[in-house]
């Protein structure tokens, strides 16, 4: 990799994190959307436009306003602990919207509510996720003294690694094994380990007090933080199935009238209307 000087772990680990993380919140926030959405062509079209739309949004902001054009690590420690603590709450809305569009139970959501659910719903997550490259790169260039245009190229190349090192990991490990607020948990204390490595330094005692402290941080989310978020998730969704059947059933159960004619003369029974 042609540069005055070589890039340090922390920096290779930073941009392969964000083509990982980037990923594997795909993945799981897509599945999640599909299952909202019932997915069809439509909604995953629309899943993947707003995807795009707000990864880009990212990108153009970070660019914009030059983020990291001063301290670029600082800033990219910061994103990467605003993208850690923006993936489990983004899944329990995603869960959560289901109650708001759909009123009876099998009911099919419409193209509106479906792009302002994507948009708000992957909003947070896919802005920081553009943007953090953008910074990146910027670190890249300052640490390594290479041209933007080089910088750009090297952190596009340890991103797509981190990409494809990510969706083996998800589609192979994460996605048959752990459920998707537990998958949160595991991508959330990566980002905060590594952000914590870029903050304090990169020395092996600091590395290894990190990642020690980040090992106990990751197991307490998953044995802890994971469960309740995925409990109130499902506590959620039972109860607006149950409310939605219980409406469905009252709004049905009414009399319907009919009119029969017979021979003896008109007659109006009342049959009862059963679901």
């Amino acid at each position: 990799m042609p540069c005055e000087q070589r890039p340090t772990p922390s920096l290779k680990a930073a941009l392969g994190l964000i083509g990982f993380s980037a990923v594997v919140g795909q993945i799981v926030l897509l599945r999640e959307l599909i299952v909202v959405f019932n997915g069809n062509e439509i909604s995953l079209g629309i899943m993947l436009a707003t995807w795009l739309f707000w990864t880009a949004t990212g990108s153009f902001l970070g660019s914009r306003f030059g983020l990291g054009r001063n301290h670029a690590r600082g800033v990219v420690a910061f994103l990467e602990c605003l993208l850690a603590l923006s993936l489990p709450p983004t899944i329990w809305i995603l869960r959560s919207s289901k109650t708001l569009f759909q009123a009876v139970p099998g009911e099919l959501v419409g193209p509106v509510p479906m792009l302002l659910t994507s948009l708000v719903c992957l909003s947070m997550f896919c802005a920081v996720s553009g943007g953090l490259f953008v910074v990146a790169s910027r670190m890249y260039q300052q640490e390594c003294g290479v041209s933007a245009r080089m910088a750009t190229s090297s952190a596009y190349l340890l991103e797509a690694v981190g990409s494809a090192l990510g969706g083996i990991a998800a589609s192979l490990v994460f996605v048959r094994f752990l459920e998707s607020s537990q998958i949160a948990m595991i991508v959330a204390g990566l980002n905060l380990c590594l952000a914590a490595v870029l903050f304090f330094g990169t020395g092996w005692k600091r590395i290894l007090a990190i990642s020690l402290a980040g090992a106990l941080t990751v197991t307490g989310l998953y044995a802890f933080v994971a469960p309740v978020l995925q409990r109130t998730s499902q506590a959620t969704s039972v109860a607006a199935d149950f409310a939605s059947r219980l409406v469905a059933r009252v709004s049905g159960a009414g009399l319907t009238r009919f009119d029969l004619r017979q021979p003896g003369g008109d007659r109006n029974r009342q049959y009862p209307q059963h679901l």
